[in-house]
């Protein structure tokens, strides 16, 4: 079973910026997860709440920059504990990005985790905000370093019932002209995990595959891949070892993780 998001248009600056509608996957988390579909007890905390987590949308960019604005990104149903959680993709291969900030609306978003900032090639970080209020928001990426031949994305998640914006885990993990890349963690029961992975030099037509959880969105980008994979279901809690590999090879391929509860 597949969901469909309606596709939105957005301008911003010169270039072309795309905001994406999604095919996203049905709320059934892969086999290598323990106990997803047979805990409901796990997935209801001491307060009786039980944490949902949703994919609104993937924005992308081709421009040559080191700013991205992107309006009229879609942030869900406003909810006194709804928290944003995003996923900023970037891609460079001849300098280093440095490391990335968000805003949302003009107030910083919290980054939680992230991998090869410092390098060229492939970047990918996860950020956190609280967002109580309205249904859509500005979100403005910034990286440290100049201009180069760049692509990035952000995908935006919001979540409902956590205990709180500040992931129960992070992980990251990184290869270079390898295939794949993997991560192994500990599944918080009732809560989720979103992986999301980076690739540079890809060439047209490569397609990603997941083991561990389901493949959230894939996107590619002018020879860059951006993808990630979540349960959507709370889990029972376990061991989990996710997997990305790809149709083919990279010079960078980063992944971050991060498990909330």
């Amino acid at each position: 079973m597949f969901r469909s998001i309606p596709l939105l248009l957005l301008a911003s600056g010169a270039g072309c910026q795309t905001i994406f509608g999604l095919e996203a996957p049905s709320r059934v988390v892969d086999a290598a997860v323990a106990d997803v579909s047979d805990a409901p007890s796990d997935a209801v905390d001491a307060r009786g709440v039980q944490p949902t987590l949703e994919l609104l949308t993937v924005v992308t960019s081709g421009l040559d920059t080191s700013t991205y604005t992107f309006e009229a990104v879609p942030t869900g149903t406003a909810a006194s504990d709804r928290v944003l959680i995003i996923v900023a993709h970037g891609r460079n291969p001849t300098t280093s990005f440095g490391p990335a900030s968000l805003t949302v609306n003009a107030v910083a978003a919290t980054k939680q985790v992230a991998v090869n900032e410092d390098a060229s090639a492939a970047t990918a970080a996860l950020f956190t905000y609280p967002a109580p209020a309205g249904t859509s928001a500005t979100m403005v990426l910034t990286y440290a370093a100049g201009a180069g031949d760049r692509r990035v994305a952000l995908a935006v998640w919001a979540a409902y019932g956590l205990t709180s914006e500040v992931p129960q885990a992070t992980q990251v993990a990184s290869t270079d002209a390898t295939n794949p890349v993997q991560a192994m963690f500990q599944m918080p029961a009732g809560g989720f995990a979103i992986a999301g992975v980076s690739m540079s030099a890809v060439v047209d037509g490569t397609v990603s595959t997941w083991s561990g959880l389901p493949e959230a969105y894939e996107h590619t980008v002018e020879q860059s891949l951006f993808s990630a994979a979540s349960n959507f279901t709370p889990s029972g809690g376990g061991p989990v070892t996710v997997v990305h590999s790809s149709t083919d090879t990279t010079t960078s391929h980063q992944m971050v993780v991060a498990t909330f509860r």
